[in-house]
């Protein structure tokens, strides 16, 4: 089956700068864009959601993922589980795509600098500034000291910066450069020191990797026979005796109802029988899914008044299970 391939751009996880002030990193607003809204973007837009960062999310993402913020986190969580077991599977593939890009706005960037800058115990903060490229990150790293102290830093983590750290006075900001392997999890630590007091403090950014999946399906062609004899004391229809058959989903696959079709016939015994008269009959789980179709055999006559004939018709239908996989970055 054909395969497509496509990408879901984590660009920033939620609370994007992390060990600052609650008070400011609810300041921390994030656009979400859904090009397609798929089951593969809108579960990894759901995958960064806990519960410390749901009530903001809540009030800048609910368009972006309708239908999961209308209610509690638990309830949130119950709805976003539903989603999980479509990771679990393998199969072939068959063709879909959609793209997702989440990344901090601008306005919340410069509320949070703002809030942080107004908190003069906190010597450092740091969010990602800029993102042009998948390959390059901007990181403005913050000092919310007051006065004439200097704040000298650090910077340890899965990349170095192309730039090298400054001091920092009071209120002033750098902006560091790193080169970032898309397929790879981000993570860069900020260490500081308030030279006036030697008070420490860190921050960090941190972003998984850009993640791939593919939309698959597979199928299985699943069988049924139904049987009719008929034919006896000089009637076509005397003597008769039936067989109904079901065509049974197997477990985790649903049946395509429009895939139902006659395979093959032959004659049992006898002369066989013919005007065979099948009712076709239904059958759906909860969710909505088709689970069997059974053929109730109605009526029939024998190809002969005086022996009894047996016809039996094999059908087939295809079961299908649809499924969201990730697959590793090379």
């Amino acid at each position: 089956m054909k395969k497509i391939l496509f990408s879901v751009a984590l660009a920033l996880s939620f609370g994007g700068a992390l060990g600052q002030p609650d008070s400011c990193e609810r300041l921390m607003a994030f656009d979400t864009t859904v090009v397609q809204n798929n089951i593969a973007a809108r579960y990894s837009v759901l995958s960064l959601i806990n519960q410390q960062n749901y009530e903001s999310v809540k009030q800048s993402g609910s368009a972006a993922v309708p239908g999961y913020f209308d209610g509690s986190y638990d309830e949130f969580r119950q709805k976003r589980s539903q989603l999980e077991s479509l990771f679990a599977a393998s199969g072939g593939f068959s063709v879909e795509q959609g793209f997702y890009r989440h990344a901090l706005s601008p306005a919340g960037a410069q509320a949070y600098a703002e809030c942080v800058a107004r908190q003069g115990n906190k010597p450092i903060a740091a969010w990602i500034a800029n993102k042009d490229s998948e390959s390059v990150l901007a990181v403005t790293v913050k000092s919310g000291v007051t006065g004439n102290a200097m704040v000298v830093f650090t910077v340890d983590g899965t990349a170095k910066p192309m730039n090298p750290p400054v001091p920092l006075s009071a209120g002033s900001s750098q902006t560091l450069l790193f080169a970032r392997d898309p397929s790879k999890a981000f993570l860069v630590v900020v260490n500081a020191t308030n030279q006036a007091t030697q008070a420490t403090d860190s921050a960090f950014v941190e972003l998984p990797r850009i993640r791939n999946f593919q939309i698959a399906s597979e199928e299985q062609t699943v069988k049924t026979v139904v049987m009719c004899a008929a034919g006896c004391q000089g009637n076509t229809a005397g003597c008769r005796i039936v067989e109904s058959g079901k065509v049974v989903a197997p477990s985790g696959y649903n049946l395509e109802r429009n895939t139902l079709r006659e395979e093959s016939r032959r004659t049992r015994f006898g002369p066989g029988s013919k005007n065979l008269d099948i009712k076709w009959v239904d059958a759906f789980r909860p969710d909505g899914s088709l689970q069997t179709i059974e053929g109730q055999v109605q009526s029939c006559e024998g190809n002969s008044p005086h022996t009894q004939g047996a016809t039996e018709i094999t059908f087939q239908a295809q079961a299908i299970r649809r499924f969201v996989r990730e697959v590793t970055n090379k």
